[in-house]
C-alpha cells in the first residue's frame, strides 16, 4: 500500500439499531446545558473553525468520521470500506497527520480473527497489517503515527503483564516484529495508547485491572522503547490523591497532556497537565460527565460528553478551545461508543 499525504478526521462510534442511524446532514447548533454548565451560547464563534477529522465508532461497530467544526456533514465510512473489502470493524483511529485511517476489522483477509489495517484517508486503498506474513492483532486499542510509519498495539508480550504496548516500524511493504514498550511497566494492563504527533512518544492508560478501573494511571514511552514512566498516578499525595482513576490520555501541540479524571466530588471531567507539572489544571470546568479526550494538531480538545440538555445521557461529541472557556456540540443526538476516539488533521 502507497503512502498518502495528510488529512484531518475525527472518528467516533454510534449507537443505533437495524444497521446504525442515518446520519444527519449537518449536527444541530450548539446549546448550552448540563449540570452544571455556564458557557456562552456564541462559543462557536470563539473557536478555531479550521476543521480536523474525529473517528468513531458506533455500538454496532459501523465506522463514521466528521470534520471538527460547527454544522459538518456526518461521513459514514462503511459504504467506502465495503467497496475496498467487506467485514466488520470494531473500533478506528487515525493518525495525527490525518494520513491514514487505523481499523481493528475482519475486513482484508482477517475474517473471524480481528486484525489491525490501514486504510488511506482518501479511502482510495487499505490493507491488513503484517509482519512478516503475520497479521498483527490488539486487544486494548492501537495508533498510528504520521504517514502510517509506526503503528503501537496492545497485547501480551511480557511474563507478569496481561497487556502490553508494542511497537511496529514500517519496513517496506511491511512492518517490523512487534517489540514490547511496556517491559519496565509496573502495572499489569497498558493499553489504550494516543500517539504523539511526530510518532515518537507515546501515551496511554497503565492500571492493575482494564477498562480504567479505579487505580489507573497515565503513562508514557518512547516509540523507540526508551524513556518510561508513570506520568500521574491515583492515590499518590498531593492533587491525586483522591482521583478514582485517570483514562484516555492524549498530547497537546504544546506538549501537555490532556486526561479524563474521575475526581469525587467532581465526578469524570478533562484535565490538563503541563509538561513538568505535578498538578493538572481543569478544561472546561463547566463540564461535568466530560470523558475520552482527544486533542487536535491547532490544540482544540475533542470530548465525548453526557451532560448536554436535551442530550439524554448519550456520549456527544464536543469540541473545547484549548482552555476548555468555549465550545460547540459536532455531533448530537447518537450515542458515540466509548472505544477509540480518534483526532488528525484534515485530508
Amino acid at each position: 500500500m502507497s503512502r498518502r499525504g495528510a488529512g484531518a478526521w475525527v472518528v467516533v462510534a454510534l449507537t443505533g439499531c437495524g444497521g446504525g442511524p442515518t446520519p444527519p446532514a449537518a449536527a444541530p447548533p450548539a446549546t448550552s446545558g448540563g449540570t452544571p454548565m455556564a458557557v456562552s451560547a456564541d462559543a462557536p464563534s470563539k473557536i478555531p473553525k479550521s476543521g480536523g477529522q474525529i473517528t468513531f465508532i458506533s455500538e454496532e461497530r459501523m465506522p463514521y468520521r466528521v470534520e471538527a467544526r460547527p454544522e459538518a456533514k456526518l461521513e459514514s465510512l462503511a459504504p467506502a470500506f465495503d467497496k475496498l473489502s467487506k467485514g466488520k470493524d470494531r473500533f478506528i483511529n487515525v493518525a495525527p497527520d490525518g494520513s491514514f485511517l487505523l481499523i481493528d476489522t475482519t475486513r482484508f483477509g482477517c475474517e473471524d480473527w480481528n486484525c489491525i489495517a490501514l486504510v488511506k484517508s482518501d479511502l482510495s486503498e487499505g490493507d491488513a497489517i503484517r509482519s512478516g506474513e503475520n497479521f498483527v492483532h490488539s486487544d486494548g486499542g492501537a495508533a498510528v503515527g504520521p504517514k502510517g510509519d509506526v503503528i503501537v498495539i496492545s497485547d501480551k508480550a511480557e511474563e507478569g503483564h496481561i497487556r502490553d504496548l508494542l511497537v511496529l516500524h514500517r519496513e517496506g511493504d511491511t512492518y517490523s516484529k512487534p517489540k514490547a514498550l511496556t517491559a519496565a511497566s509496573p502495572f499489569r494492563f497498558n493499553a489504550q495508547p494516543s500517539m504523539s504527533s511526530d510518532g515518537k512518544r507515546v501515551v496511554f492508560d497503565c492500571g492493575t485491572d482494564p477498562y480504567a478501573a479505579a487505580g489507573t494511571a497515565v503513562c508514557e514511552v518512547g516509540t523507540d522503547g526508551k524513556g518510561f514512566r508513570v506520568v500521574i498516578e491515583p492515590g499518590k499525595p498531593g492533587w491525586a490523591k483522591k482521583v478514582k482513576a485517570f483514562h484516555h490520555p492524549s498530547y497537546s501541540p504544546d506538549g501537555s497532556i490532556v486526561v479524563e479524571a474521575d475526581k469525587p466530588p467532581l465526578g469524570e471531567r478533562i484535565w490538563r497537565l503541563a509538561p513538568g507539572a505535578s498538578e493538572p489544571v481543569p478544561v472546561g470546568d463547566a463540564f461535568g460527565n466530560d470523558n475520552s479526550p482527544c486533542v487536535m494538531p491547532d490544540g482544540r480538545v475533542i470530548s465525548l460528553w453526557l451532560g448536554r440538555r436535551d442530550g439524554n445521557g448519550r456520549h456527544e461529541i464536543k469540541v473545547m478551545s484549548p482552555d476548555g472557556k468555549d465550545h460547540f456540540m459536532a455531533l448530537v443526538g447518537f450515542e458515540v461508543a466509548d472505544v477509540v476516539l480518534g483526532c488528525g488533521a484534515w485530508k
